[in-house]
């Protein structure tokens, strides 16, 4: 578990190591490792859109604003989560820190919502009017 978090330093030494944001509420959120979110989002790259296209069939805006659709996408981000964990050791084992699982979470459904964006506009959507339509039904956060 040592090497997870790879060779011990001091702050000055480690800067960058580590990814953690503020919250609204002034709270620290996880700090998860760099490395591992970004195997993460390349996990997220390779599979997102046709696991989507998969889940979701043809994603249309009666779709996307129809009522419960926000909570469908929650659920969608768990089964990405669970499917990334299978793939990436590290993620798995960065679950354990405090509040990790809410901000991968959170990070997986920014990715979702981009990915909305796009297969609406592969249908021949205007890429802001997509976007817009999209922040305007599905929330930021799990």
């Amino acid at each position: 578990m040592a090497d997870f978090f790879g060779p011990s330093c001091n702050y000055e030494e480690c800067s960058g190591v580590m990814d953690s944001e503020v919250s609204g509420y002034g709270d620290m959120e996880a700090a998860i490792p760099k490395r591992v979110m970004n195997k993460l989002l390349a996990w997220l790259h390779a599979n997102l859109i046709d696991s989507m296209q998969n889940h979701f069939g043809k994603v249309t805006r009666a779709m996307i604003s129809s009522p419960g659709f926000n909570d469908n996408v929650n659920d969608y981000c768990g089964l990405l989560l669970d499917q990334a964990t299978s793939t990436i050791p590290e993620l798995r084992a960065a679950l354990f820190i405090p509040g990790a699982k809410h901000r991968v979470l959170n990070v997986i459904k920014m990715q979702v919502k981009q990915g909305l964006v796009l297969l609406l506009v592969g249908s021949g959507e205007n890429y802001n009017d997509a976007k817009a339509f999209v922040d305007l039904y599905v929330t930021d956060t799990v």
